[in-house]
């Protein structure tokens, strides 16, 4: 049998056997081309040998499998229930004075008059009380609120309410 013969029959094989015959062939097909004493034929053997090799050998699945313990999987879902309840009322308001309960109401009184539109509450925290205007959990359009408001309550500023 010839080098092209033993070629032909190394790409059937390639195409309908298993693995360890394909690295049979392929060294079979060294030994041949070691015992014609054919440079051409030996060099182009081990190419094939190795190219063989490397795809059988090396190659890679795309498949990942992760094994956890299904109480982890139950204490993550726990964690985001609790995390949706503990964050529910996160938002970002705008805080434009404090003081007397007196002064707070008179200040929304105006503050009303201004921005008919806007929500607003006082609240209170020791010693004082507080007038905060607005309620977003996005920063940036609270932010375009407080350029309005500066106008008229240059002191006001945003801040985390948790």
């Amino acid at each position: 049998m010839n080098f092209l013969d033993r070629i032909i029959q190394l790409f059937l094989w390639y195409r309908f056997s298993f693995k360890r015959d394909l690295i049979k062939l392929a060294v079979g097909l060294m030994l041949d081309s070691m015992k014609s004493i054919s440079i051409f034929c030996l060099r182009y053997s081990l190419l094939l040998l190795l190219v063989l090799l490397s795809h059988q050998t090396f190659s890679q699945e795309k498949k990942l499998v992760i094994q956890m313990d299904p109480l982890i999987r139950e204490l993550i879902q726990f964690k985001i229930a609790q995390d949706k309840i503990l964050f529910a009322d996160y938002h970002y308001t705008i805080q434009i004075g404090f003081g007397s309960l007196q002064e707070m109401n008179d200040l929304k009184e105006k503050f009303e008059t201004n921005f008919p539109h806007v929500v607003n509450r006082i609240i209170f925290e020791t010693p004082h009380y507080k007038l905060h205007v607005g309620k977003s959990r996005n920063q940036v359009r609270l932010h375009q609120l407080l350029g309005e408001i500066k106008a008229y309550y240059p002191n006001a500023f945003v801040i985390e309410n948790t």
